[in-house]
């Protein structure tokens, strides 16, 4: 049987595990004051949480540049202001929110205790066996071909599918404004578009969303995505999603890369 202390424990614990879980977002936007984290997951943190941001380049492993702490958040984006800077954030670089991390304490040096010393041991050596030679079909593992996404385009690839209309409008935002060029992204934001388009034609928050996806297909500068623009143009039941669709598709076929 559990006595009351230990559920106690147990109960001022999980605050402290919850709050230790690192939530994973990608730099949005950057002042001389405060910097804007958008954040993958659907947990957000709290003021005072540090933010560590990371750069990354072919072949090496990921570099911190610095760490920042929460001040405010909004929806799915956080703002942190500088605490020890190494170097200047850029957008779409990583970041990883969690708590702060305890400054290390100095290392003791203590001197080892004398040990003991006993005879060695004679072990008898078994002699060698021959190991059976390895098939030609196990020597090699066969390579797995797979397909890496950044830090940014996962955040960014997470919330054009969230189905949350202010988390597509931020991705499409960032598509747009970033001038983004990842075709597997841009791709996601296409297919969004046409599955979600006439999904709720009344809500001002979802065609907004739709309209800035229109956006960053035309900034892409690709004409495959002419198709996309058309279907809304002609089909969607919001007006002002049509003039969007209309106007982004023609300033693509007048400007296509």
């Amino acid at each position: 049987m559990i006595k009351y202390p230990a559920i106690l424990m147990l109960l001022l614990m999980l605050p402290r595990l919850s709050a230790a879980e690192p939530l994973s977002g990608v730099v949005f936007g950057v002042s001389d004051t405060e910097i804007e984290i958008l954040v993958s997951s659907g947990k957000m943190p709290v003021a005072g949480m540090e933010v560590e941001v990371f750069k990354s380049s072919d072949g090496v492993e990921d570099i911190s540049i610095g760490t920042w702490s929460v001040t405010r958040t909004d929806v799915n984006m956080v703002y942190a202001r500088p605490v020890d800077v190494l170097g200047t954030p850029q957008l779409g670089q990583k970041a990883v929110i969690g708590p702060v991390k305890p400054k290390p304490e100095p290392e003791r040096t203590v001197e080892p205790l004398a040990e003991k010393t006993t005879p060695a041991a004679v072990v008898p050596i078994a002699p060698a066996t021959k190991q059976p030679a390895a098939s030609p079909l196990l020597e090699k593992a066969p390579e797995k071909t797979t397909t890496s996404l950044s830090a940014a385009d996962q955040s960014l690839m997470d919330g054009l599918a969230s189905g949350d209309a202010v988390r597509i409008r931020t991705a499409a935002k960032y598509l747009y404004r970033g001038r983004y060029e990842n075709p597997v992204v841009m791709d996601q934001a296409a297919e969004v578009l046409l599955e979600k388009y006439n999904e709720a034609s009344r809500d001002a928050m979802h065609v907004d969303a739709m309209a800035w996806i229109c956006k960053a297909l035309w900034v892409s500068g690709e004409e495959k995505y002419l198709p996309a623009l058309r279907t809304v143009e002609s089909q969607s039941k919001s007006l002002k999603l049509r003039k969007y669709a209309f106007k982004y598709r023609c300033a693509l076929e007048k400007n296509p890369h």
